[in-house]
């Protein structure tokens, strides 16, 4: 009688852990951050830059538009991209949330960006003596909306 006890009892163990044992094994996938939209993400110093995303429709001249995320004192962050290594400045208010591209703020105009739709355009983030990051930004067009009302404005005129 004992051994159908153990018997079942180990039955019964086996079940619950091989319906259930994988969460013992791999990692839970919903705990990991990741981009869930068409753009990336890059934290710098106090900083983090969510959905970054460059909007363009002939591949010269691009409109970033991105939200920041400041948890600490206002920032003058440069932005560098291209062979050139152009540098665009703005800055970013203290203990704020701020989206480039949205009611207040313009989204951040990149000139000679010489990357068509498509693909990733290589930018540099950086401010005061904080280390800079490089991140891989996609380039898109204005083919789905709302982006089609953030292409640069020397875009939409030709």
């Amino acid at each position: 009688m004992k051994a159908r006890l153990i018997a079942s009892v180990a039955l019964a163990a086996t079940v619950v852990f091989g319906a259930t044992g994988c969460n013992l094994v791999s990692p839970q996938a919903t705990t990991g951050e990741y981009d869930p939209s068409d753009g990336v993400s890059v934290d710098v110093g106090d900083l983090r830059l969510n959905n970054m995303i460059v909007l363009t429709e002939d591949g010269t001249n691009g409109n970033l538009i991105f939200t920041a995320k400041n948890t600490g004192s206002a920032h003058s962050v440069s932005l560098q991209f291209g062979d050139d290594d152009t540098t665009v400045t703005t800055v970013i208010d203290g203990e704020t949330s701020t989206v480039f591209g949205g009611e207040e703020n313009e989204p951040i105009a990149l000139e000679g960006i010489e990357t068509q739709p498509g693909a990733l355009l290589p930018l540099f983030v950086q401010y005061g003596n904080e280390t800079g990051k490089k991140v891989l930004v996609p380039v898109l067009d204005g083919s789905i909306p709302p982006y089609d009302e953030l292409l640069p404005a020397s875009s939409e005129s030709e």
